[in-house]
């Protein structure tokens, strides 16, 4: 190998481009989803979950509103599911309604791209004022809409009327 090939190798290994591959991670610091899976365990889909993708369903405006508190600033504020609404903009949603429903994934600390991503959301076919807030803060519409039928758990025996959104 050439002097003037060890020098450019030398140089791109200094360069930020690689200093930030190499330790890099999506958002700080690592393991924060540590304290978010177990709060979310009860909504776990274990037949859509492996060992670094954990994915949850119909998690209530409650238990969203505890666990972004554990999350990063940045994922809070940038995290998006593709062209869905960011988190933030879920937990105005949340807030508002304590019936909205939502899901999301978590991706844990073994890799890179550790995070909290919300993909779905189930607000309450009353609450059109929510429904046209999520859509506006949406990138695009969703991939899915679906006028769905949920029971309000534990204490709900009447099916109550959702509109439900989802992101690919």
């Amino acid at each position: 190998m050439s002097e003037a090939n060890n020098e450019a190798t030398t140089n791109f290994e200094g360069s930020s481009l690689v200093e930030n591959s190499k330790q890099g991670r999506l958002y700080e610091p690592a393991g924060f989803t540590d304290q978010v899976i177990p709060t979310l365990e009860f909504y776990k889909n274990p037949l859509h979950s492996d060992a670094t993708y954990y994915y949850y369903e119909r998690v209530p405006s409650e238990v969203l509103l505890e666990v972004v508190s554990m999350l990063p600033k940045e994922n809070y504020e940038e995290e998006r599911q593709n062209n869905s609404p960011r988190i933030q903009d879920f937990v105005e949603i949340a807030k508002k309604e304590p019936r909205a429903r939502f899901n999301l994934y978590v991706i844990t600390k073994e890799r890179d791209d550790e995070r909290l991503t919300i993909e779905g959301v189930f607000i309450p076919k009353d609450r059109t004022d929510l429904i046209r807030f999520a859509l506006e803060k949406a990138l695009r519409r969703p991939d899915e809409e679906a006028v769905v039928y949920l029971l309000q758990y534990p204490t709900g025996t009447k099916p109550e009327e959702y509109f439900f959104m989802w992101w690919d």
